[in-house]
This record gives C-alpha cells, sequence and structure tokens, in this order.
C-alpha cells in the first residue's frame, strides 16, 4: 500500500462544517475524511492519533486510583 493512500488531501481553505480549533485541525491534516454531513471516517493517520489520546488518557486514570 503507498503511503500517500493513507492521508487524504489537505486543505488549506476554510471548513463550513469545522466547529472546534482541533476540528479544523483534524479534517485540514488529512487525517479524517467526511463521509456525509456530520459524520467522518479517520484514516489510518486519525486512528493512530485517537489510539494514542486514549492511550494517555488510560494511563492518567489508572495512575490516580
Amino acid at each position: 500500500m503507498k503511503f500517500s493512500t493513507l492521508i487524504d488531501k489537505r486543505t488549506r481553505g476554510r471548513l463550513r462544517d469545522a466547529a472546534t480549533q482541533n476540528h479544523i485541525f483534524f479534517l485540514r491534516g488529512g487525517s479524517a475524511r467526511p463521509v456525509f454531513t456530520g459524520f467522518y471516517s479517520l484514516l489510518v493517520p486519525g486512528w493512530r492519533i485517537a489510539r494514542k489520546i486514549e492511550s494517555i488518557i488510560r494511563e492518567e486514570l489508572d495512575n490516580i486510583s
């Protein structure tokens, strides 16, 4: 599989549907692709980002207990 197929095209313009700054960064970076209004599909880099965030949160919660 080519690396170019893992990342969607990056955009520079203003995104109409984006509500937050994080949402804008995720779409601009090519980590997610809009499927239809309000629904997004995570691409491989986006999935890795989500898993990393999940592991960090899980680790912090385990440290609290």
